[in-house]
């Protein structure tokens, strides 16, 4: 089946992405076709909340789901060809090619290894993105670090609990409006099989494993694992009440979001689940009375 949709997300709510992925994700679960071929022709511009839970869930679907007619833009962020392949570059290749994006408004889409033997590849790619977007956003030194503790946590959330093989990043800035997106997915097992693998597990649902890991409830009893539940409580409190920024986190059939504002927990309609777990940050430029000293437990 050939799916075609007029996408052109409107960065202004950090979820209008998601909502726009899922329009294409209802018509490849509803395909009765053994393939389906995601026509691009019509995508205009996407955001990062777009961009990698439609890769997850192509990642994770029982069928093949091509994509074709990429405007110059989705090429430019590696969309179509399902991101930059970090892992498979050599150290020095790798810190030249994202190099070149230091003076742009994005990072493309970078799909890093997150296996346990390869943790220190993970760790230099990810320095390596984090240092572009320094550069791109002019973060202060009291953001910027609070930004690497969170996209340390998160990225040992993947590499400790995901089963996955790799993870993605992506980012958007938007000097205008003074904030960028970051964007961090993976292929694995949700949050909810995380939890199903733990001793004495009472969880059974996806929101219910979203709201365990929102309120730090830890999976300290699944094999090989650390204690991350806290990391993850104290990353959603520095951004959210700290930078005031926002946060989205979706896994299998559940979506939590939580802003200066209010947020709360939805489950995705019309049967759609995602095999893994996405993270959206939603950053602000400065904040000057920021201190992530603050938020450490």
């Amino acid at each position: 089946m050939k799916i075609k949709e007029k996408i052109n997300v409107n960065q202004a709510k950090l979820s209008a992405g998601l909502s726009a992925a899922l329009r294409i994700c209802t018509q490849v679960a509803s395909s009765p076709d053994k393939a389906d071929e995601v026509d691009l022709s019509d995508v205009d511009f996407v955001t990062p909340t777009f961009a990698l839970p439609f890769l997850v869930f192509a990642d994770g679907y029982v069928k093949d789901i091509s994509m074709t007619n990429a405007s110059s833009y989705l090429r430019s962020i590696h969309f179509e060809s399902r991101g930059v392949d970090s892992g498979a570059m050599r150290p020095t290749e790798f810190a030249a090619f994202i190099e070149c994006y230091s003076r742009k408004r994005f990072v493309p889409i970078v799909r890093f290894p997150s296996q346990k033997t390869r943790i220190s590849d993970r760790d230099r790619i990810l320095s390596a993105v984090e240092n572009i977007l320094v550069k791109q956003t002019g973060w202060k030194s009291n953001v910027t670090h609070g930004i690497k503790y969170m996209l340390s946590e998160m990225t040992d959330n993947i590499s400790e609990h995901s089963r996955s093989e790799y993870g993605y990043i992506f980012a958007q800035c938007y000097p205008t409006y003074g904030y960028a997106d970051i964007c961090l997915g993976d292929a694995g097992i949700t949050v909810l099989g995380s939890y199903q693998l733990a001793d004495n597990n009472e969880i059974q649902t996806d929101i219910e494993a979203l709201k365990a890991a929102n309120k730090g409830v830890s999976t300290k009893n699944l094999p090989e694992s650390e204690n991350r539940g806290y990391g993850l409580i104290t990353s959603r409190e520095m951004l959210v009440s700290g930078l005031g920024g926002q946060y989205l986190m979706l896994s299998g059939d559940a979506v939590y979001v939580d802003t200066p504002n209010g947020g709360g927990y939805i489950e995705i309609p019309g049967g759609i689940r995602f095999k893994g777990t996405v993270i959206a940050l939603r950053l602000p430029y400065r904040n000057d009375k920021f201190s992530y000293l603050n938020y450490l437990e």
